[in-house]
């Protein structure tokens, strides 16, 4: 038996396709790609994605019916917890790897089909599904068993890791957490206020949660953002949570900034002058960066070379990225300007000639890397870090996104192959 399927597209176009009843949603892909020459990540029946091995039939579907058809472009996730890199393809499949080549088992390779996004802790992954669930794997001690909230795991929007612990936020905004419960698995204290979240933050060791009326819940280690009971009364009204490893910054709607967590990592702005204005906050390990609408940046915490920030006055910057010591802005004219220890990548000006008209910013731990508008790459930092891409440096060409780990960065070019260094 044949269907006759009416599929389209977000940009308006339609196309009719008839294939056998029992086919696949993988078939139909497939048929798809060969008939149009379009590319589909998955495809939406009354509101739902259909997993790849779902037969047509199985899933209920008539001749004439509607079908949605979603592409998306591949992406690269990556870790500065324990340097693991992901291929998110855009068939949503997703292959994994280590800088230290630690892979995951071919059983788990096989699995990553109809993969939305994945999360990664010290030793452990999470990775969200087309449909919302879950799937985990790793060291349970740093949230590789989520049995315990296993239950919950549906219509799942999202997953954030501290270093050894997880936190999901599903669709109706409830968050359930998993993990070791020094580092945020155990949110049981907040539990019950755990509505309407809309986003969900992290530092190494704690979770923040900011909720759609603007306030915000946190949980974990106390002394390093899991505790904010100390500016409670100013948690209102914020509109975006940045961290560094052990504190957070919240940038209120009308520019002002509040922070919290370990006082030497940034939870102490009380002595900041000109701490307003702020449209965008950035975290190193130790240390923020907020950028003013003005173009200039004020930097608190423990951030080695801080006094460079005097030079951030001469051009506005319009982008701000962080190394674990050091900062890196892209000026209004596309240029960059960095600043910090000069062993996390803080002194850029021996490459300084060649980063013009840049448009991104990315670091690992200890390097930076710029993706420059005609699709090249520049580098700097330290060189066992990313911070010397000569060895690849003619293979970096028609780039389209970078991505850092802790000691390396990854590529992804435009037909989709992936340079790492």
């Amino acid at each position: 038996m044949a269907l006759t399927l009416n599929v389209h597209l977000l940009s308006g176009r339609s196309f009719r396709l008839t294939t056998p009843s029992a086919s696949t949603v993988k078939d139909l892909r497939t048929q798809l790609q060969q008939e149009h020459g379009i590319l589909v990540s998955y495809f939406v029946y009354n509101g739902h994605a259909l997993k790849t091995f779902d037969i047509l039939e199985a899933i209920g579907l008539e001749d004439e019916q509607q079908l949605l058809a979603v592409m998306r472009s591949a992406r690269l996730v990556a870790s500065r917890n324990c340097g693991m890199f992901a291929l998110i393809r855009s068939d949503c499949t997703a292959r994994l790897w280590s800088e230290r080549d630690s892979n995951p088992s071919a059983e788990i390779q096989n699995q990553l089909v109809d993969v939305q996004d994945i999360a990664i802790s010290k030793a452990a992954m999470a990775v969200v599904f087309l449909d919302g669930t879950v799937l985990t794997w790793g060291d349970p001690g740093s949230g590789g068993c989520s049995a315990q909230v296993q239950k919950d795991l549906y219509d799942i929007q999202e997953v954030v890791g501290t270093v050894h612990a997880f936190a999901a936020r599903r669709k109706d905004g409830r968050v359930f957490c998993w993990g070791l419960s020094t580092y945020g698995g155990d949110s049981s204290k907040v539990h019950l206020q755990l509505t309407d979240v809309q986003q969900v933050f992290a530092t190494k060791y704690s979770f923040c949660a900011l909720k759609t009326d603007g306030t915000v819940l946190t949980w974990g280690e106390p002394q390093c953002g899991g505790d904010s009971r100390a500016v409670r009364g100013q948690l209102h009204d914020i509109r975006s949570i940045s961290s560094t490893a052990r504190a957070f910054a919240g940038l209120r709607h009308d520019g002002s900034v509040v922070t919290w967590g370990h006082p030497v990592a940034g939870g102490d702005s009380s002595s900041c002058v000109g701490l307003h204005g702020i449209q965008q906050i950035c975290g190193a390990r130790n240390a923020f960066t907020a950028l003013r609408d003005n173009g200039t940046a004020i930097t608190w915490g423990q951030c080695l070379g801080g006094d460079a920030v005097a030079r951030l006055t001469q051009i506005p910057i319009r982008e701000i990225a962080a190394s674990d010591g050091a900062f890196a802005g892209i000026r209004t004219n596309g240029t960059v300007i960095s600043w910090g220890d000069e062993r996390y990548g803080g002194d850029s000006r021996a490459v300084e000639s060649h980063l013009r008209d840049v448009t991104h910013l990315c670091a690992s731990n200890f390097a930076f890397s710029a993706l420059l508008a005609d699709g090249s790459v520049v580098s700097w930092g330290h060189d066992e870090s990313g911070g010397d891409a000569t060895s690849v440096q003619g293979q970096l060409v028609e780039v389209r996104q970078v991505v850092g780990a802790v000691d390396s960065f990854a590529a992804l070019k435009q037909d989709d192959t992936v340079i790492t260094w």
